[in-house]
C-alpha cells in the first residue's frame, strides 16, 4: 500500500469537503470511524496528561528561576504568571507567558541624553537586555 491508497482507504466514504460522512455509508462503517476517533483522542489525551505531569515541576522550577533573576535585578519588581499555564488549557510544549511589572522610577530632573537617569551608572541597554543577559547566564 501506498501511502495515498491507505489514506483514501481510511477516508472512504468520509467528504472531505463537508467534513460529513456521505449518506451511502453504512452503520458499520459510521460506527469504525467513530471508534477509531474516540481511540485516537483517548491516545492523545492520555499522551497530554501523561506530558503535562512530567513537564510540571520544569516548568514551575523555570518561572521560580525567572522570578528570582527579576527580584535581584529590580528588588521592587514583579513577575506573574498568567495564560494558558495558570487557566490550566495549556499544553506540555505550551511556552510560560510571564507579565513582569517594574516600579516607576524616580527621577528629579528628565534625562538630558540617553542613559543619563542614573547620573554615572548610566543605563547602556533596556531593562529587557538586561534581563535576557541574566537570564541567559542561568544554568538551565
Amino acid at each position: 500500500f501506498t501511502l495515498k491508497k491507505k489514506l483514501e482507504s481510511q477516508l472512504e466514504g468520509f467528504d472531505l469537503a463537508s467534513g460529513e460522512l456521505k449518506k451511502s455509508v453504512g452503520e458499520g462503517t459510521r460506527a469504525t470511524i467513530n471508534s477509531q476517533l474516540s481511540k485516537e483522542l483517548n491516545l492523545f489525551v492520555e499522551y497530554v496528561v501523561r506530558e503535562d505531569k512530567r513537564r510540571f515541576d520544569a516548568k514551575w522550577v523555570a518561572y521560580h528561576r525567572c522570578r528570582m533573576v527579576v527580584r535581584s535585578l529590580w528588588p521592587r519588581a514583579q513577575a506573574n504568571l498568567y495564560g494558558s499555564f495558570v487557566t490550566g488549557l495549556s499544553l506540555p510544549w505550551s511556552d510560560l507567558d510571564l507579565l513582569i511589572w517594574l516600579p516607576k522610577v524616580r527621577k528629579d530632573a528628565p534625562a538630558v541624553t540617553p542613559g543619563a537617569l542614573e547620573g554615572r551608572n548610566a543605563i547602556k541597554e533596556t531593562w529587557q537586555q538586561e534581563l535576557a543577559r541574566s537570564l541567559s547566564s542561568q544554568a538551565w
